[in-house]
């Protein structure tokens, strides 16, 4: 079969042009002296003597066993006329020399995603490789696709340019502990990354979404996952949206100049902890955190949720507009107030009147003297 001869690594490494290498899982074993011992050659696949570039990547990935296996990339583009597709059962790890190192780009009217699995697959690992959609020359596809996936990592991959999403295929798509680190998804038609219904414990660890055409962060219907240090910057919509999820956290994240919300807390969104982000320049909301009661918000920049300070009931006043900063209108409870000095005349003080910019605290009578009061809100 051509190109399928054995090959140790570093021979193949020193090969011309493009090629694959199909690397098992015992091909690096050590022998009890320490010593590195070739159990399983290398199989090397050049694309020149296949058809096409994504024949030579998808021959390689078939010629992993089962059990496990990596799939190497050399640096160069590889251009794919069609999808590549990873096996049912097949957890193989596909690895690249770095983004915009190597780059696989999807040939004109493929109008598909650039890599999908057969069926349900576990433990993949996708790392260090650009993914390009040529999404001017399709009508469908985004980048991966990790339907019915489970314990799948990717890692430091960039995605652009597809038609539909860069991470993700679609919202009725479950993945099942997902993880992505340092990936970048960027000028994709819909979403940046999309975890769609029913998925698990997923999580986005310092990823960026830029420029996409719809939001760039969806969580939509999953649960127990979390965003974590991540950044959304200029999306058509918003720049993390939790939709009909829960117990979901978005952790020390930055969205900024998004054309809709910052971070949304949409319809079903519950038990969701949003804190430690920074938010600014978003043309809706920098924040909404929905109407669940169990939503948290806590310590964002560019959206105010905690404030303290002063006010002082003058002589012959019985109450005091006090404006209060926050990003929320705060409600009862939400709200301490203490007197700091004598209270003169005054029997009682209640909290009154809460708005959007102000508070009003009232006393029962002219207190006689000035009135200061200390007063803390917290809007959780």
């Amino acid at each position: 079969m051509p190109g399928k001869q054995g090959y140790p690594g570093d021979t193949a490494l020193a090969l011309g042009g493009h090629y694959v290498l199909a690397r098992s899982a015992n091909s690096d074993l050590l022998n009890q002296a320490g010593r590195a011992k070739k159990l399983v050659p290398d199989l090397v696949f050049r694309c020149s003597d296949y058809g096409t570039d994504d024949e030579a990547v998808q021959a390689a990935i078939d010629a992993l066993p089962d059990a496990s296996g990596k799939v190497v990339l050399s640096e160069g583009i590889f251009t794919l006329a069609a999808s590549l597709l990873i096996a049912t059962g097949r957890p193989l790890t596909l690895v690249g020399q770095g983004r915009g190192i190597t780059t696989l780009i999807l040939a004109d009217d493929v109008d598909d995603h650039i890599i999908k699995p057969a069926g349900a697959v576990t433990g993949c690992k996708f790392e260090d490789f650009t993914l390009d959609g040529n999404k001017d020359n399709q009508s469908a596809g985004a980048g991966i696709s990790y339907d019915d996936m489970v314990h799948v990592t990717t890692s430091r991959v960039e995605v652009k340019n597809c038609k539909a999403a860069g991470f993700g295929g679609a919202t009725s798509h479950t993945i099942t502990d997902g993880l992505w680190i340092d990936c970048l998804s960027h000028d994709n038609d819909t979403f940046g990354f999309i975890i769609g219904l029913t998925s698990d414990r997923c999580r986005l660890i310092a990823c960026t979404a830029e420029d996409n055409g719809s939001l760039g962060i969806a969580l939509d219907g999953c649960v127990d996952s979390m965003v974590l240090a991540c950044t959304t910057l200029g999306n058509t919509d918003d720049g993390i949206e939790i939709f009909s999820a829960t117990r979901n956290k978005v952790i020390g994240c930055t969205s900024l100049n998004n054309g809709s919300k910052g971070i949304d807390v949409a319809t079903g969104g519950t038990d969701v902890l949003i804190a430690d982000n920074i938010v600014n320049g978003n043309s809706g909301l920098e924040i909404d955190r929905g109407i669940s009661s169990t939503t948290v918000v806590r310590n964002n920049i560019g959206h105010v949720t905690e404030k303290s300070g002063t006010a002082t009931l003058v002589n012959g006043q019985t109450s005091i507009a006090v404006t209060h900063g926050l990003a929320v209108t705060p409600v009862a409870g939400d709200i301490m107030v203490t007197p700091i000095e004598s209270w003169g005349n005054v029997l009682k003080f209640w909290i009154s009147a809460y708005s959007s910019t102000t508070f009003t605290i009232t006393v029962d009578q002219d207190p006689g003297a000035d009135v200061d009061f200390a007063w803390k809100a917290i809007v959780l």
